[in-house]
């Protein structure tokens, strides 16, 4: 069962998000790591986490709801590589909304805390964002994120596939930890809590190293 606070914390922060005024950035920032100089991205990074098939939370206006089995990160010269698949037939790119929360500093004390990160950066993808990703930076109170920017995203029959480039998460090592969370947005309804979390809130968050 996930906690409502986690619930109303991602939707309001996804709502921010979609609400906010992009902010693009074209050139990596500081990395707030114990004040030392954050060397560029190593050749390659990666990262990745499953979760149980199954244990979705259900929801009567669907057959299936979008239940996350498996998420990965690639990070190579610079741009990182973002791969979330779901069970097979538990995708709606029509009613999923999938966010995926970063720490990018690796500081869970800064960022919201959500799920036992302190997420700095998250990703909205799917259900009410067309064929674009929209990224948002933490704004420094609770479920205030701000624009970014959008980037591309690839569909696949069971999930979504999303790349960009690691200075609009401000993070030029390639270094994170993350998390995967899916709601559902039926037209014309509000959209749901937290269905869905990737991994489990009970274990590690994945890690990109």
């Amino acid at each position: 069962m996930i906690d409502r606070s986690i619930a109303v914390t991602l939707v309001l922060s996804a709502l921010a998000v979609a609400c906010g005024h992009p902010r693009p950035q074209t050139a990596p920032v500081s990395h707030p790591l114990s004040g030392s100089a954050v060397t560029a991205a190593p050749h390659r990074l990666h990262g990745e986490a499953d979760d149980p098939a199954g244990d979705a939370t259900a929801d009567p206006r669907l057959a299936r709801s979008p239940d996350l089995v498996h998420a990965s990160v690639d990070v190579v010269d610079g741009q990182a590589h973002f791969v979330v698949r779901l069970v097979s037939g538990t995708f709606d790119r029509t009613t999923t909304l999938v966010i995926v929360n970063l720490d990018t500093d690796g500081n869970p004390s800064t960022g919201q805390a959500i799920a036992g990160l302190g997420v700095d950066y998250v990703i909205s993808l799917g259900d009410g964002q067309g064929d674009t990703a929209l990224i948002g930076r933490y704004g420094g109170s609770p479920a205030n994120f701000v624009s970014v920017d959008r980037v591309p995203v690839v569909f696949m029959a069971d999930g979504m596939d999303v790349s960009l480039p690691l200075a609009l998460l401000g993070n030029p090592s390639g270094r994170m930890t993350f998390r995967v969370m899916t709601f559902i947005h039926v037209p014309n309804t509000q959209t749901t809590g937290v269905i869905d979390v990737l991994p489990d809130v009970n274990r590690e968050p994945g890690r990109v190293e």
